[in-house]
């Protein structure tokens, strides 16, 4: 099994065919792999309100379709597109935080997927299937690979240690 960095610098452990990556987020710790395809997650908290700060990364359609639903539901909605977009740039390449406005959460594709401008860097981009993961109420997770999947296996884990930013 070999230990490789992706673009942002997190431990990626490979195993032939098998792909395995974690993800840290406020004392939860998620690892998934899937066979045959490179994985990244994204998991975040759903904050209990939305500040002007929290609408820069979604495009002018997915605001739009925020905007439409009952207030109620639009930080859960917001932040289950983030992961999406966060998942899909995790996967495809370093600097791609940057284009997540570019990222359409709502288009998926058959399979989940979803189209990923390139950043400019050699590697980047491409296409990135995504499902969401299911979580409580508060949460919201998703899941991408480098190809459909029949099956990614996740497994959500308490993380006792306290993650330092």
């Amino acid at each position: 099994m070999r230990t490789t960095r992706d673009g942002f610098g997190r431990s990626r452990l490979s195993a032939g065919p098998l792909d395995l990556t974690v993800c840290r987020d406020e004392g939860r710790l998620l690892i998934a792999c899937a066979r045959g395809a490179s994985v990244a997650l994204s998991v975040s908290s759903v904050p209990s309100s939305l500040d002007a700060w929290a609408w820069l990364p979604f495009s002018a359609a997915e605001r739009a379709r925020a905007e439409a639903a009952p207030a109620a539901h639009r930080a859960a909605l917001l932040t289950q597109w983030w992961t999406r977009k966060e998942a899909a740039l995790r996967l495809t390449g370093r600097g791609g935080l940057a284009l997540a406005a570019e990222v359409d959460a709502l288009g998926a594709g058959p399979e989940g997927a979803i189209p990923v401008p390139e950043t400019g860097i050699p590697g980047t981009g491409g296409v990135a299937y995504v499902q969401d993961l299911p979580t409580d109420p508060e949460t919201a997770a998703s899941v991408a690979a480098s190809y459909p999947v029949s099956e990614a296996v996740v497994w959500r884990v308490r993380c006792p240690v306290p993650v330092a930013p």
